[in-house]
């Protein structure tokens, strides 16, 4: 585990300059930060979940909302089922729900959701070269995360 994230150490410190231009410090230092957290977590077997908790009234509340959601998409009534890679509950308290495509935010995806990551291939609005990274909405060259992320972008083509 430990060579694993000293390679992501490396990587990071590569794509320092390359961060800052396309997403600003402030937001680099929190991309690099979850970069640490999903390469620990891919090391260790157990991706980080990092999910939003909610005070006891406002869980009640969020179980109500969700079970509705639930119910009318066809989605597992439990929003902790582990086959679920999103945070429902982050999305619940700002105020998001999917569109009327079904589709919900991207920014709640987990770090190990299956359409975190988009390819030219799945995508041509993607520039030849760059992988987006749906969850922050940014690219990222495909160079610098290829050894680390190897596929992933292109592995799955069931839409966003």
């Amino acid at each position: 585990m430990k060579s694993r994230i000293g390679f992501v150490d490396r990587i990071v410190e590569s794509i320092t300059s390359d961060a800052n231009q396309m997403v600003g410090e402030a937001n680099r230092d929190r991309m690099i930060n979850e970069l640490r957290r999903d390469a620990q977590g891919r090391a260790s077997g157990r991706p980080d979940r990092n999910r939003t908790t909610l005070s006891p009234e406002r869980e009640s509340q969020f179980q109500h909302w969700y079970g509705r959601i639930a119910k009318q998409m066809g989605l597992d009534p439990n929003p902790d089922s582990p086959d679920h890679k999103y945070d429902y509950r982050g999305a619940y308290l700002r105020g998001f729900s999917p569109g009327t495509d079904r589709h919900w935010p991207s920014m709640f995806k987990d770090d190990d959701h299956p359409n975190r990551f988009i390819s030219p291939k799945r995508d041509k609005r993607v520039p030849e070269g760059y992988i987006w990274d749906s969850k922050h909405n940014t690219l990222m060259r495909e160079g610098h995360f290829a050894s680390y992320y190897g596929n992933l972008a292109e592995d799955d083509d069931n839409g966003d």
